[in-house]
């Protein structure tokens, strides 16, 4: 299996895992491990708000996401207003293309950027949450 692959899966994985949350369910899910041999720094842009909803709020998601990504042993990620403050300084008010996801992996210094858009958000019940993430990542880390 290929290292891309590999994150794919991982992220997929993560994602599935956020959004099956079972309630009442007594039965703890193993723990996600990366496929890496090293350990990975992941950075997670605010999730763009495609949804048309008012409602659906870009950096809570990512910072709920950046969470999500921490419980995989193997993989860290750093706070999303760091990660602000770095497209701030690179004036940036979002990633819209490869170079910006470059430009600010070289500033973060990270293995990886999640950059995302939640494509569907209604909040009442049962609540409905779509999103489209990517990853970038440098393979020759």
């Amino acid at each position: 299996m290929k290292s891309e692959q590999a994150m794919w899966m991982v992220l997929a994985l993560v994602v599935l895992s956020a959004g099956c949350h079972y309630r009442g369910a007594r039965h703890q899910p193993q723990r996600l491990s990366a496929p890496y041999g090293d350990r990975q720094v992941w950075a997670v842009v605010p999730l763009r708000n495609e949804s048309g909803s008012l409602h659906a709020d870009g950096l809570k998601a990512a910072d709920q996401l950046a969470q999500r990504l921490e419980t995989v042993m193997g993989l860290d990620t750093i706070p999303v207003n760091r990660v602000l403050a770095a497209m701030r300084s690179l004036k940036m008010s979002d990633v819209s293309d490869a170079k910006d996801v470059i430009e600010l992996r070289n500033v973060l210094g990270v293995d990886a950027v999640v950059v995302g858009t939640i494509t569907a958000y209604d909040p009442y019940d049962p609540p409905k949450l779509g999103i489209a993430i990517e990853l970038y990542f440098d393979p020759r880390r």
